[in-house]
């Protein structure tokens, strides 16, 4: 038994993170302003493809919805604004102002519940 645990037995250390070799970044997922771009280009791609057989297509244009047009060439927009917020004061001040809104979203759809009566159902 002495031997088993001393093979499959957990490595307690003084520091839990050092068996830790690498973090792949891949498997985070994208902040908001990445997501929101992506999401827009998929769009636009999918404009295309869902039209491909229209004779007129309206087809989104692709400058403005995740592209942009480098060198006569579309590359794709990463992300608008700051990479990074310049202080920390900036980062603080956009979490609080999220938790606000979230706030706001839950009061409005609680109200609109509480509107709603069986009498007005027929």
């Amino acid at each position: 038994m002495d031997m088993f645990l001393s093979i499959y037995q957990p490595k307690r250390g003084k520091n839990p993170m050092a068996n830790v070799k690498g973090i792949d970044g891949s498997s985070l997922p994208p902040c908001h302003s990445v997501l929101l771009e992506q999401i827009k280009r998929t769009n636009a791609i999918c404009s295309v493809w869902r039209n491909g057989t229209v004779f007129n297509p309206q087809v989104i244009l692709p400058s403005g919805n995740g592209w942009q047009l480098v060198e006569e060439k579309y590359s794709p927009v990463w992300f608008q604004g700051d990479m990074v917020p310049t202080t920390i004061e900036d980062m603080i001040l956009d979490f609080s102002n999220e938790e606000e809104m979230d706030e706001d979203a839950t009061n409005v759809s609680s109200d609109d519940e509480s509107d709603c009566s069986l009498s007005d159902v027929d």
